[in-house]
């Protein structure tokens, strides 16, 4: 059992601590997996000098640990029209999903939040035309075509469940990950969406 008091010891870049990515690596490689391997940097502590090196070396470790050329990047949207709306305007939705969307030339048109005047300041700052007062408001607009949703994983049952009530008009829901608090939890939500 480990306490929040061990997160530094726990969480570390890629070029200390104990744990095995050369064998994961290596295994993935043995099984022919072909699809995205993560890296996530959330919350490591190091000397923000060395970060940029640290960074880039952890990626060039994992690519020369595998010896494989990974077209890692999804292909880009066939249709850039659809018309977006978000769930969630904390730092995932702020600061990448809508920077993402920005970048592929993709329209959000709607936002909400837990605070809604949170989401009205990233809706501003993201040119958002819609602040809605709920999720279950964003959900009901007859407009939506595809939904993001980036909330914490103990409420992202419920607000994914509620969008695939309306499967006929939402064609799409892209949820950040992790999709529940429990294995049971996310087994339900993907079978929702099936």
């Amino acid at each position: 059992m480990w306490h929040e008091d061990d997160w530094d010891r726990l969480i570390q870049t890629l070029d200390h601590g104990s744990f095995g990515v050369r064998g994961f690596l290596k295994t993935l490689e043995s099984m022919s997996y072909q699809g995205p391997i993560g890296h996530q940097r959330y919350n490591v502590k190091e000397d923000q000098e060395r970060q940029p090196q640290t960074v880039h070396g952890s990626v060039a470790v994992l690519l020369t640990m595998l010896s494989l050329e990974l077209d890692h990047r999804p292909p880009p949207p066939v249709r850039l029209d659809w018309r977006i709306d978000a769930i969630g305007s904390g730092f995932i939705m702020r600061d990448v999903h809508l920077v993402a969307h920005k970048k592929l030339g993709l329209h959000v048109v709607g936002i909400t939040g837990r605070i809604v005047e949170q989401a009205r300041e990233v809706a501003s700052a993201h040119a958002i035309e819609r602040v809605h007062d709920s999720y279950e408001q964003l959900i009901a607009d007859p407009s939506i075509q595809a939904l993001g949703v980036a909330v914490p994983p103990r409420v992202k049952p419920q607000v994914i469940s509620e969008a695939v009530r309306h499967a006929g008009r939402i064609r799409s829901v892209l949820a950040q990950k992790p999709a529940a608090m429990s294995y049971r939890d996310a087994v339900t939500v993907v079978e929702a969406c099936e």
